[in-house]
């Protein structure tokens, strides 16, 4: 009898100790860490500078300085939830982006106005200003799959916005004759202090998941003019 009684007590030790597990790994299997990296352009309205001038009626063709193309590349991790049988993922991390962008004219280069003290007015002329500014930001996303099934290849939709901080800014300016080469800094000091500290922007998803560990998701964000987005998942341990 104390044999049975034996087997018995190991028998639902055991079996509670496989649930417990499975339930742990349940748990840490929808918990999902990885890394990312992309490219994107975004299309806005020119702003001129103040100071910029053309020596034709053109005026207002100039591309701005808040470019309407914006390069941005950037990289970081992530982690996300997922519910609903791994269809709900609610993910969260940290990103580093750098941004590019270009002020120039439709005419190869344009005046910028240097300095005016009473009848006495300078100006140089410049090919184009050049701004890289870096940010690190946080991405809120909310992922839904509308298939149940996790193909080789199965798409999803994506809804996120991101919180970004800048970290730096700096500025390079191109001049047609290098003689006004000097004058670089006094230019620099003219821009401004933009763009400014602090931005977000919402952006809709939608995507491709590939493989299934480590997963490869593809990416087409809008309203970006296109967004490039490889990033790779493995499965926490």
């Amino acid at each position: 009898m104390r044999k049975i009684l034996i087997i018995v007590f190991v028998w639902f030790a055991s079996c509670s100790l496989m649930t417990i597990r499975a339930e742990d790994n349940e748990r840490t299997n929808n918990l999902k860490v990885g890394v990312e990296f992309g490219f994107t352009t975004f299309w806005g309205e020119a702003i001129r500078p103040d100071r910029a001038r053309l020596s034709t009626p053109n005026f207002w063709e100039l591309v701005g300085f808040s470019t309407p193309s914006v390069d941005i590349s950037y990289i970081g991790a992530k982690t996300e939830y997922f519910l609903w049988n791994n269809r709900i993922g609610i993910g969260a991390g940290v990103r580093f982006s750098t941004y590019n962008s270009t002020f120039s004219s439709n005419e190869g280069s344009f005046l910028w106005l240097l300095k005016e003290d009473g009848l006495t007015t300078d100006y140089v002329r410049i090919i184009d200003i050049t701004q890289k500014s870096s940010y690190i930001g946080v991405p809120l996303e909310f992922r839904f799959f509308p298939n149940n099934h996790d193909w080789f290849v199965q798409y999803y939709l994506k809804l996120g916005v991101v919180f970004n901080y800048r970290l730096s800014i700096s500025n390079s300016v191109t001049f047609l004759f290098s003689a006004m080469d000097p004058h670089a800094e006094t230019v620099k000091s003219q821009l401004g202090d933009y763009p400014p500290n602090f931005n977000a922007y919402l952006y809709p998803v939608i995507g491709l998941k590939l493989l299934r560990c480590p997963w490869v998701n593809l990416e087409f964000h809008f309203p970006c003019s296109q967004r490039l987005s490889i990033r790779t998942w493995k499965w926490q341990r």
